[in-house]
């Protein structure tokens, strides 16, 4: 087991106990928790992102690149200072620009899974990853189908809002659809490619976890995710741990990458100095 195995295996342990202080954390101090580390995370997981993207000649160094950028504002996204001057600037029309906003950042996610599917090849799928992804699609379909009914009440009261409701949930089923069998194909050729398929595989864990179990919690609670958002986000909620991990574990694979290519080329080294 080398360096970056054991920096991987040790984050996500470090992972598991942010977990439980999100859950544990008293009521008057977990919103706090929530709302700096949160944002922070994804921060930090952009900048790991960004330092990946150098280390590609290829398709991964688009997907990296194009990953930083999503997690970049997504982040931003989620300073609440950021978020509460932005509502003060734009009053009337902050969701429109806030629609606009969200576009343009899921257009960096869409576009990072593209160049991580291509670099993959879609021919190397088996009926396992053809199977996954079917199941995934599935799921992705009940997820808007299942936003319709609340999509026509908030047309009613905020059409700007509602087109952010639900175009962000058919990206979010967009990039799950696209990420799970992805994820299938590596841990199918992690015997090839241990090192380097598990820390990658970490990572686009981390962005199914942080974008898709709000909406198999939804489901599972049979409350909508308006509701969800009123009484339960930015409270050390069940949820909040679990986008605190989802984060925690992206930075977690994108740093045990970096190592894990930082030890290859010193191995590379080695191996081509000269003899003195």
């Amino acid at each position: 087991m080398n360096s970056s195995s054991k920096l991987l295996i040790g984050l996500i342990a470090a992972g598991g106990i942010v977990l439980l202080v999100t859950l544990l954390l008293p009521s008057s101090i977990a919103p706090t928790w929530v709302k700096i580390v949160q944002p922070a995370l994804l921060l930090a997981a952009s900048v790991l992102a960004a330092v990946n993207a150098r280390s590609y000649r290829s398709d991964l160094r688009f997907a990296f690149a194009l990953l930083a950028g999503f997690l970049l504002l997504y982040g931003l996204l989620n300073i609440e200072p950021f978020n509460d001057q932005a509502f003060a600037w734009l009053t009337d029309s902050y969701f429109r620009w806030l629609f606009v906003y969200q576009l343009i950042d899921y257009t960096f996610l869409l576009g990072s899974c593209f160049f991580v599917i291509r670099s993959i090849m879609l021919t190397r799928m088996t009926m396992i990853t053809w199977l996954s992804a079917a199941l995934t699609a599935a799921l992705g379909s009940a997820v808007v189908w299942t936003a319709i009914p609340t999509y026509d009440q908030l047309t009613s009261i905020n059409g700007d809002a509602a087109n952010i409701y639900l175009v962000i949930r058919i990206f979010d089923a967009l990039v799950i659809t696209a990420l799970v069998p992805v994820v299938a194909i590596y841990i199918e050729n992690a015997r090839s490619h241990q090192k380097e398929s598990a820390s990658f595989v970490t990572a686009l864990a981390g962005v199914i976890v942080g974008l898709g179990f709000v909406y198999i919690y939804e489901l599972a609670t049979g409350d909508t995710l308006l509701d969800i958002s009123a009484n339960q986000i930015m409270t050390g909620s069940l949820l909040d741990a679990m986008y605190v991990l989802g984060y925690w574990v992206i930075g977690a694979g994108l740093a045990a990458h970096w190592l894990n290519h930082r030890l290859a080329f010193a191995d590379l080294d080695r191996i081509l100095e000269p003899a003195v």
